[in-house]
C-alpha cells in the first residue's frame, strides 16, 4: 500500500464537507487515531506552538462516513439539493 503524499488541513476539509471546523477538530480529537488518517503538523521547535490538524484521503473518508452515519453522535444529514 502506498503511503500518503498529501494532507489537507481541518479548515479545508470542513469547508469541503460543509461543516464547522470545530466539529472536524472535535471528531479528530475524540474519535480518530493516526491510523484513521489524522495527523498533526508542527511548524516550530517551540514547545508552546500549536499543531495543525490535517487529514489524508483516508481521514477525509473517515470523517465523511462518521458525519453520514445515523448512529454516530456526530451525524449530520446531507443537505438536500
Amino acid at each position: 500500500m502506498a503511503r500518503p503524499t498529501f494532507a489537507w488541513t481541518a479548515r479545508f476539509v470542513a469547508e469541503q464537507l460543509g461543516v464547522e471546523e470545530d466539529l472536524v477538530e472535535e471528531i479528530a480529537s475524540m474519535a480518530m487515531e493516526p491510523e484513521d488518517g489524522r495527523i498533526s503538523i508542527i511548524d516550530s521547535n517551540d514547545g508552546n506552538s500549536p499543531s495543525v490538524t490535517a487529514f489524508t484521503r483516508d481521514g477525509i473518508d473517515y470523517l465523511r462516513e462518521t458525519l453520514r452515519d445515523p448512529s454516530s453522535c456526530y451525524y449530520r444529514p446531507s443537505p438536500r439539493p
